[in-house]
């Protein structure tokens, strides 16, 4: 840590901030301003929940400041708002840049990082079902009925779905989803 006085938000470079609340920083780290999902680009470190922030009774004043005058951003309360009033408060952050990150904010993000996940935790060796082939890396879960499918690669399936004639790759089932007679690719299916 640079600073052990100062606050550190963890940050990583992003292709589109415009997503994301990003902090602009001088040459050494240090924060010199926050912006909520920038229309117009100020900066591609994007700020990734990770918070180390010594200033605690500051924080909590920002934040009740917010929700006290209702101010808000795109319609949301940002925490980003409230760091941003530190900042102007004179309250001390500086950047901790991560070398990954796992987004989990779009679709197409989440299944990323499902597929980086289950790289990890591939249990697909153990499973075995009539008619069915499982092409690693997948999560099955217990209790499952899975008859004569395709699935895999990148697939998580949770407990107690049923899956019966179908092809499921790179998707994420919630527990008890029921597929039957179907496709599914690059999705996400809940109950």
């Amino acid at each position: 840590m640079k600073n052990e006085t100062e606050n550190v938000l963890y940050t990583f470079k992003v292709k589109d901030p415009s997503r994301f609340g990003v902090a602009v920083t001088d040459e050494t780290g240090a924060i010199q301003k926050l912006v909520e999902k920038p229309q117009e680009f100020v900066s591609d470190e994007a700020i990734v929940g990770i918070y180390f922030i010594k200033d605690v009774k500051v924080l909590k004043e920002s934040l009740k400041y917010l929700m006290d005058n209702n101010v808000r951003t795109k319609d949301e309360f940002q925490l980003t708002d409230a760091l941003e009033m530190m900042l102007q408060k004179g309250c001390k952050f500086h950047t901790a840049p991560v070398k990954k990150w796992l987004d989990c904010g779009l679709i197409e993000t989440l299944l990323a990082t499902n597929a980086d996940v289950l790289n990890r935790n591939d249990n697909s060796k153990d499973a075995s079902f009539p008619g069915t082939t499982v092409e690693g890396p997948c999560h099955i879960g217990k209790d499952v009925v899975i008859e004569n499918c395709k699935i895999g690669p990148n697939v998580a399936v949770g407990d107690g779905c049923v899956l019966k004639n179908c092809t499921i790759k790179n998707a994420i089932l919630w527990d008890r989803v029921q597929v039957k007679y179907g496709s599914i690719q690059d999705t996400i299916l809940h109950r």
